[in-house]
């Protein structure tokens, strides 16, 4: 897998929209969650749900960031992503603004985050 000196400019260009796509599904994510705490319905046993996958989410996003900076300082190796897993990564962002914090959405939050943390890793070596 190659570094990003030995990346096309395509190639960056596409990295850096697979990065910011798992971000705005992470960063999203964290948002609906506590727009849902402050949710009159929402329980306590819900709010503590949320909250621990909040810091969670956090943690990712924190991870994610780390591993962008070490791409960009040419320390870490990347798959460059195909149109396929970005398109992937753009369905999943629209998947995650299209939940209602009317409801519990901690299951389909995990679901969704989950699946583009995993599409980003398949990009991004270790």
């Amino acid at each position: 897998m190659p570094k990003k000196k030995d990346l096309n400019v395509d190639q960056r260009i596409a990295y850096q929209q697979a990065y910011l796509l798992t971000r705005e599904t992470l960063v999203d994510s964290i948002t609906k969650l506590r727009s849902r705490n402050s949710h009159p319905d929402t329980d306590s046993s819900e709010r503590a749900g949320n909250n621990a996958e909040i810091m969670d989410l956090e943690a990712e996003k924190a991870l994610l960031d780390a591993k962008r900076v070490a791409y960009e300082a040419n320390k870490r190796e990347v798959n460059p992503p195909s149109d396929a897993q970005l398109d992937n990564l753009r369905s999943l962002v629209e998947q995650v603004e299209e939940l209602t914090t009317e409801q519990k959405i901690l299951d389909e939050v995990v679901a969704l985050t989950t699946q583009s943390v995993n599409a980003f890793a398949q990009i991004q070596a270790g």
